[in-house]
């Protein structure tokens, strides 16, 4: 005789229902497979934020042979490309990048922006790198 297991659907929980109670927002970048050269992968911003250089992580499934560097820029609102620095995977580390730049304020409609490197990595393979960010 075969066993009827009846399941009771338990009601969803939602830990936080206000998606603006929470100061903390993270931008994801994903380049899957090998970055090709100068690939930009943009962002438009909603909410004033302010980047927080010391919370950036990063993972890449293959490790750099060579230290590969990506550049992170804005466009404002008025159309001005700004420079905000430079994340770079040091040669044979999967999750380790030196960070170089400054925080910034990006304003809603300002679009944030992340280069791969000039010059592709013959290793470097499905990249993420995120950016914590804090709601001001």
């Amino acid at each position: 005789m075969d066993r009827i297991v009846a399941h009771r659907r338990r009601p969803e929980r939602h830990l936080q229902t206000d998606p603006l109670a929470s100061p903390s927002v993270a931008i994801a970048f994903t380049f899957a497979g090998k970055p090709a050269v100068a690939t930009i992968i943009k962002v438009v911003m909603v909410d004033k934020v302010e980047i927080d250089f010391a919370g950036i992580r990063a993972y890449a499934t293959i490790p750099s042979s060579i230290d590969a560097i990506f550049k992170m820029r804005k466009i404002d609102n008025n159309g001005h490309l700004i420079d905000m620095g430079t994340l770079t995977f040091k040669a044979g580390m999967q999750s380790h990048i030196n960070v170089a730049g400054y925080n910034g304020t990006l304003k809603p409609g300002d679009v944030l922006q992340l280069i791969s490197p000039e010059v592709q990595d013959v290793m470097l393979t499905d990249v993420n790198i995120t950016i914590r960010t804090l709601r001001v």
